[in-house]
């Protein structure tokens, strides 16, 4: 199971997803299947409108810039985009990291956190508001190439899909 790692000092780690998940829930009831969905639905929630918002607003400045419209303006809103994601879903990535790392009790319940309000209230007063941050750059290296690749290859699709539909429009003389 995702997220699992170093949870328990058995092999509960080892094995295919299906052992995996019968052993939680042997273990730690089925509850422990849909540990860190919460945080992982929100994280998901604020990551996709971060970078739709960001992407979007970043367009329509470079559309009042003297960048040509097109594959630059693609590269160069998804690139801000991108950050804001990183910046955006970090938080919450290392909240979710954390519940899913810790040792539960006999019941399932975390020894270290009872949810996602009380690890993040936890680690902000004993590590203050930058521990929310940890591994940023490795999310940047990882999160940056990806959102400049697909959103600069949906604004190519786009382009070529407005051009092939106009000139069907064209060649049918439908004109609209």
């Amino acid at each position: 199971a995702v997220g699992r790692r170093g949870a328990h000092d058995d092999a509960a780690g080892s094995g295919d997803a299906l052992q995996i998940a019968r052993r939680m829930v042997a273990a730690e009831g089925w509850r422990s299947l849909w540990r860190g969905t919460g945080v992982s639905v929100f994280r998901s929630a604020i990551g996709t409108g971060s970078t739709l918002a960001t992407n979007g607003w970043m367009k329509d400045v470079l559309a009042s810039s003297p960048v040509p419209p097109g594959f630059a303006t693609d590269v160069i809103a998804s690139a801000v985009a991108a950050v804001a994601l990183t910046f955006t879903i970090n938080p919450p990535d290392v909240v979710r990291v954390r519940l899913y790392n810790q040792k539960v009790d006999a019941s399932g319940r975390g020894l270290l956190y009872a949810g996602v309000l009380d690890c993040a209230l936890k680690m902000f007063r004993t590590e203050g508001p930058l521990s929310f941050f940890k591994g940023l750059s490795a999310a940047m290296w990882r999160t940056v190439p990806h959102v400049i690749l697909t959103l600069t290859f949906i604004g190519v699709l786009r382009r070529e899909m407005r051009r092939q539909e106009q000139q069907r429009c064209d060649f049918d003389g439908s004109g609209l």
